[in-house]
């Protein structure tokens, strides 16, 4: 007979039984920590991949339902490669767990549509667990550093925004 806790917790990894998930992390250390709890929560971690190159074969070659995605990679942006992905998987998941927080970052994070954002700086695991669950049940999960950094560019009549042309946005965005 198992306890009320430990009936809740099978309930809640079974929606997520089987799920495949890669991660896209180059901190070996990182990456395992994720591992391991995406394990513990049912998911199937078919890849850990330390790079842009290496993540995107993975992804189109395994078919993953789910990515956990930091922004910095040894040889690219993650930003730019879920972009990618977004373009080309349309039903794939994407996290973002990123410790990059700053608000031309988090605009991008809304304004390409990332299914979630975690910050790596201030977030629990319980926070990681929360935003996989959310975003396989079909929702938006970011951490409040997201809706902070937005709604202070929007305060601000000075922002970067308000002040640059769509060109010099997209400069920016390749600096």
């Amino acid at each position: 007979m198992t306890s009320g806790r430990e009936a809740s917790s099978e309930r809640s990894a079974a929606g997520l039984a089987g799920v495949r998930v890669i991660i896209l992390e180059d901190l070996r250390l990182v990456a395992e920590f994720f591992t391991l709890l995406c394990r513990s929560l049912g998911l199937e971690v078919v890849a850990a991949c330390s790079s842009v190159q290496e993540g995107l074969a993975r992804i189109r070659t395994e078919e993953p339902a789910l990515v956990l995605m930091d922004f910095s990679l040894s040889d690219g942006s993650g930003l730019e490669a879920a972009k990618t992905l977004l373009e080309e998987m349309p039903e794939l998941r994407i996290i973002g767990i990123s410790s990059h927080r700053d608000p031309w970052t988090m605009l991008q994070v809304q304004r390409m549509g990332l299914h979630g954002f975690v910050d790596k700086h201030e977030q629990r695991t319980e926070v990681l667990t929360e935003a996989i669950r959310a975003v396989m049940a079909g929702r938006i999960f970011y951490t409040p550093v997201v809706n902070e950094a937005t709604a202070s560019l929007r305060r601000d009549p000075n922002a970067f925004i308000r002040v640059l042309s769509d060109y010099e946005l997209r400069i920016l965005s390749l600096i």
